[in-house]
């Protein structure tokens, strides 16, 4: 899940902000929250400070704090959140030229000055940014993102124990640590979305060698966390085989 801050000293229309946020990720079944909405530049450092994460933030550039701009924040948020997505509110197109000034990297500016137009340059911005949080360029946290029925979900890859064809036809079954999700789809196109912690280990099986504990090779099953057992190929059986061994040492 992508969470997003929102800090504008104007009470309406930072409320404003946080309506149309809240619309666009319900009627769209976006995985974010609105996790923070604040007044004050002290807060929003605060709560990253205490929440590591990347963070989608709606900043207003004329923030009028008594330590921080808009910018300035923005500045101070890269140190703590170098993978986050900012984006500018504002009625100053340009004062688009500081965030160079500050070396910051914005996602987009907003410009206050089109209301209508807010809502749609909102919605782009949440798909961009969910689009950038489940790329594989996102080392920080990366992502899967799935569709499960028309409600897209990101799973955190490090959270995946392994992915399984299903009985249904054309169907996978995604197993994490926190529950299991069904999608249409294959193994082969899934494994190219995955980072290289994943083995293709049989052809109906893909699993994260981070959560493999055993491996019997006579039988040909790996032993995952959560009690799931894995059937595993002749040909990748030594493969795993050395894997396992190479983490064994890492934990040594």
């Amino acid at each position: 899940m992508l969470p997003i801050i929102i800090c504008d000293d104007d009470n309406r229309y930072r409320n404003y902000l946080e309506e149309i946020i809240r619309k666009c990720i319900f009627i769209e079944e976006l995985d974010m929250e609105v996790a923070l909405s604040s007044d004050c530049a002290g807060k929003v450092l605060q709560y990253i400070k205490e929440n590591q994460a990347p963070f989608l933030y709606f900043l207003d550039v004329d923030l009028k704090d008594m330590v921080f701009t808009g910018i300035t924040l923005a500045q101070k948020i890269r140190e703590f959140d170098p993978r986050g997505f900012i984006v500018f509110v504002t009625v100053h197109e340009e004062m688009s030229f500081m965030t160079f000034q500050y070396q910051v990297e914005a996602m987009d500016y907003i410009l206050k000055d089109y209301p209508e137009k807010i809502p749609e340059r909102i919605k782009q911005c949440l798909f961009h940014a969910q689009d950038l949080f489940s790329s594989q360029n996102n080392t920080t946290h990366k992502a899967l993102k799935i569709n499960l029925g028309g409600r897209v979900l990101l799973i955190k890859q490090e959270e995946i124990i392994c992915v399984r064809t299903s009985s249904n036809a054309h169907k996978i079954k995604i197993f994490t640590v926190k529950g299991i999700y069904e999608m249409a789809g294959g193994l082969v196109e899934i494994k190219k979305q995955l980072d290289d912690q994943f083995m293709l280990c049989h052809k109906s099986c893909i699993i994260n060698l981070k959560y493999l504990e055993q491996l019997d090779k006579k039988e040909r099953k790996a032993y995952m966390s959560n009690h799931l057992v894995c059937p595993v190929s002749f040909r990748q059986i030594s493969k795993l085989g050395a894997k396992l061994d190479e983490n064994c040492k890492k934990e040594k």
